[in-house]
């Protein structure tokens, strides 16, 4: 099932006075936004916007199934006795797609799966894309819980470089020392708490990103055969 998530929002404008109850005088106008967005290969995300007007609901129904994000907004104005008062509700839905069946959720994080079959990192990536997910990034310390427990867990690993050593989504392959996510977000190394201390070490033929026993990033072999983390957004 895909997860939905609604928000209301209602606004109450008044120009001033008491609000007229009894006031026949109001008019009503509907409106409809839809946003609708998706990720291409390249980890871009691609939006589009339509409107649809009370005449042209038949055209927005078509459309509602390949949607994201459906925003409404009802608007209402009444004038009585001088005041005047303006009402609008925006009522927002978001229909995301549902992780993998076999994703592990993690309280307040995400979704994750480990994978033992030692790939190189490129391999690693495009394997985390077939499920539609991305080889696990960092954005906090807490995060790292999800590393640690790959350790806690992982059995031995036939023909893995080594075992202590798991593939994310974090590289230098473009520029030496120019660290950046699969989505192209650049990864600070300065004063960054992620990173293991003394790393990444500067080493030229380590231009892919690991994840160490501890949780933190360290720099390794692209061509390094190692177990991997994918996680789902």
């Amino acid at each position: 099932m895909d997860h939905l998530r609604s928000l209301v929002l209602l606004v109450l404008i008044a120009g001033g006075g008491a609000l007229c109850n009894k006031c026949p005088a109001s008019q009503t106008t509907n409106l409809q936004l839809t946003v609708s967005s998706r990720r291409n290969i390249s980890g871009h995300w691609l939006i589009s916007v339509d409107a649809y007007g009370e005449n042209l609901r038949s055209k927005q129904q078509s459309v509602d199934e390949q949607k994201d994000l459906v925003v409404d907004l009802e608007h209402s104005a009444t004038y009585c006795h001088g005041i005047d008062t303006q009402h609008l509700q925006v009522n927002a839905t978001v229909h995301g797609m549902a992780p993998p069946a076999d994703y592990k959720p993690m309280a307040g994080l995400g979704y994750y799966k480990y994978y033992l079959t030692p790939l190189t990192w490129e391999q690693a990536k495009y394997k985390c894309e077939e499920d539609g997910a991305h080889l696990i990034i960092l954005d906090s310390e807490k995060e790292s819980i999800v590393i640690k427990e790959f350790y806690a867990r992982k059995p031995n690993i036939s023909g893995a470089w080594n075992s202590v050593d798991v593939f994310v989504g974090v590289h230098d392959r473009y520029k030496e020392g120019q660290f950046e996510d699969v989505f192209g977000t650049q990864v600070p190394t300065a004063g960054n708490s992620l990173w293991r201390p003394g790393q990444p070490n500067g080493k030229s033929a380590e231009n892919c990103v690991v994840g160490k026993t501890t949780g933190e990033y360290a720099d390794g072999g692209c061509d390094w055969k190692l177990p991997f983390i994918c996680e789902f957004m």
